[in-house]
């Protein structure tokens, strides 16, 4: 996937994002994931995230939810 670090934790939270039925939390993410739920972990899973976002592959609904973009349809 273009824009894709290079690192499997982030197809990961991509697919985990992908499942979910709303928005999530970095702290919700974690815990599906995994990873532990220590600040030091939830501040990972921010980083990351916030990676993902700069390469427009999640959105930030609002500060702190995470989702996949919604496509737009052509009208």
């Amino acid at each position: 996937m273009p824009g894709l670090p290079d690192n499997p934790i982030y197809q990961q939270i991509l697919t985990a994002l992908i499942d979910a039925a709303a928005p999530q939390r970095c702290r919700d993410l974690c815990r599906t994931l995994a990873t532990g739920t220590e600040p030091t972990h939830i501040s990972g899973m921010r980083n990351k995230l916030k990676r993902l976002t700069s390469a427009g592959l999640v959105v930030e609904t609002e500060p702190g939810l995470f989702a996949i973009p919604i496509p737009r349809t052509a009208d």
